[in-house]
Parts: structure tokens; C-alpha cells; sequence
């Protein structure tokens, strides 16, 4: 008999996210489709960057495939102002 088949499993609490980022290999091309798809243009935009305020609150960031770190953490820098934080 297995050890571990009677015992009871740990609940992991589902997240709720605030922050979607996806890694794109054209931001502005991406940003052009969001912002069609979603009527509204990005709150921030960059040749490497841009990100939209969904009306749920959830903000959706669109990353260079290409931008290093150096590049991330100016844009994290950014959306921290942008949002609040």
C-alpha cells in the first residue's frame, strides 16, 4: 500500500492576479491589436513596452521578447508609478 494515498492534500489558495504580462516579439504591432481589440489605447507605451488598464482594474503588460534586464526594470520602475505602487 502506497504511504502518500491516504493523505490528505495541502489547499493552494488560487491567486487573483492584478498584472498580466506577456512577452511579444512586436510591442507596438501587439499594442495596435490590443487596442483595437480592447477600444481603448495603452495607458503607457514604448518602442519596447505597452501596457493597458483593463476595466476590471487588471493591468495588461506587453514585453519586448528582447529587452533585457537593464530594459525590464526601468519599465517595472515606470508601471509602479503608473499604478500606484
Amino acid at each position: 500500500m502506497d504511504a502518500h494515498a491516504h493523505q490528505p492534500t495541502a489547499k493552494v489558495a488560487v491567486c487573483d492576479p492584478n498584472f498580466i504580462l506577456l512577452y511579444v516579439e512586436s510591442p507596438a504591432a501587439s499594442a495596435a491589436f490590443y487596442a483595437d481589440l480592447l477600444g481603448r489605447p495603452p495607458v503607457e507605451a514604448s518602442p519596447t513596452f505597452a501596457m493597458f488598464g483593463l476595466a476590471s482594474g487588471v493591468m495588461l503588460g506587453l514585453w519586448g521578447a528582447s529587452c533585457g534586464r537593464a530594459c525590464r526594470e526601468r519599465h517595472r520602475r515606470r508601471r509602479d508609478r503608473v499604478c500606484g505602487r
